[in-house]
């Protein structure tokens, strides 16, 4: 399937009436961080990054504004919902995405692409409506909302990657608006076979704790040529987020090899810690993780730094993309985590998207086009 841009695919005739010059890059407070590093990678192709200034008022009411007027034909709006060190919530952070959409629309853009990285709410992409899961006698499916209200806002496209599930892809088709889901499988592996190609040469496997992950698991086991054991969770369901053991067909033995783990995110880090633990017990090497959005919620960093234990732990390496913004130096201050910008391929995507050429080879097959 050809993954074209919006414009290309619906608009194309309109288009080659449409001033597409002057290509601009916008962004919400939180996502800064990351719209310096897109502006690296799209500079030499003519983008500039439009300052912009909030205003607060006493009642907490916000507005946003341009410091300057600008002349914009295509704009990229970079917004990052989840900041740590931005002290805002995700609720506050998509706010201001939304205004800087409007304010992008306001100066004139004819094509505004919004560049989410991380996409907020994705694991709310069903109603548990009669479901022990839930206290709620009936509750709202928030993934939904996203899609709508940044389309309403001016969005012509959305670009994000890995989201977390195929439903929550499905409610920009709803909002009729297309989502690039951009895969991280090529930076992840290019990462790990240039810098950790010993490790994949010695004795590696990856390991799917579940079904959740195989096909992700799959796919790079064919990049990394690496067998794929499917395995099996079992959790102890009087608790939230227990696992006791992984269990493993009969016939596998995984003594004494380095498992590889791909995972869409990491939260708090309960179940995977867990897996680690019971991975250790089946006498592994070492496991190394990688994680799209490294979320690192409530007690996560302290978990995974003690089974990293400075080096000597099971965890060997958590790998995450720059989607989740935590400090200036983490990566530094904290051994066990490698961080691979995702800047570049987002970049690629938008030249794309900008010069209207195709998005195969970016994206995964859920993407709404």
């Amino acid at each position: 399937m050809a993954y074209y841009p919006y414009g290309l695919r619906i608009q194309n005739q309109l288009l080659k009436s449409i001033h597409m010059k002057n290509p601009r890059i916008f962004s919400n407070p939180a996502g800064n961080y990351f719209a310096e590093k897109l502006l690296k990678e799209l500079f030499d192709d003519g983008f500039k990054k439009i300052e912009t200034g909030i205003k607060s008022f006493a009642n907490t009411e916000k507005k946003i504004g341009l410091l300057e007027k600008p002349e914009i034909g295509y704009a990229c709006v970079v917004g990052c919902a989840q900041n740590w060190e931005h002290k805002k919530s995700i609720d506050e952070n998509l706010a201001d995405i939304y205004r800087t959409i409007e304010i992008a629309d306001e100066s004139g853009a004819k094509h505004i692409s919004v560049i989410i990285p991380y996409l907020p709410y994705s694991r709310q992409d069903k109603s548990h409506f009669g479901n022990i899961e839930t206290e709620f006698a009936i509750e709202g499916v928030s993934a939904r909302y996203i899609p709508r209200h940044l389309k309403a806002s001016g969005a012509t496209d959305i670009l994000t990657m890995d989201v977390h599930s195929q439903r929550s892809i499905m409610f920009a088709k709803d909002a009729d608006i297309p989502l690039y889901d951009i895969s991280s499988i090529p930076m992840f592996t290019k990462h790990i076979k240039t810098n950790y190609g010993s490790i994949i040469e010695s004795n590696s496997v990856i390991i799917s704790p579940d079904d959740g992950g195989i096909v992700t698991s799959k796919e790079c086991g064919e990049v990394l040529s690496l067998p794929v054991i499917l395995g099996n969770k079992i959790r102890d369901h009087s608790k939230e987020n227990v696992v006791v053991a992984v269990e493993l067909p009969e016939d596998i033995n995984v003594k004494g090899k380095y498992i590889f783990i791909f995972e869409d995110m990491i939260d708090t880090g309960g179940t995977l810690v867990a897996t680690i633990k019971a991975l250790e017990n089946l006498g592994v090497a070492g496991v190394y993780i990688v994680a799209t959005h490294p979320i690192f919620g409530g007690k996560a960093k302290e978990s995974l730094g003690n089974q990293y234990s400075n080096g000597t732990g099971p965890l060997k390496k958590v790998f995450g993309s720059d989607s989740v913004y935590h400090s200036n130096n983490f990566a530094e201050q904290t051994p066990w985590f490698d961080e691979i910008s995702s800047a570049p391929i987002f970049a690629e995507a938008v030249r794309r998207i900008y010069n209207r050429k195709l998005l195969d080879g970016l994206v995964t097959k859920y993407s709404i086009v």
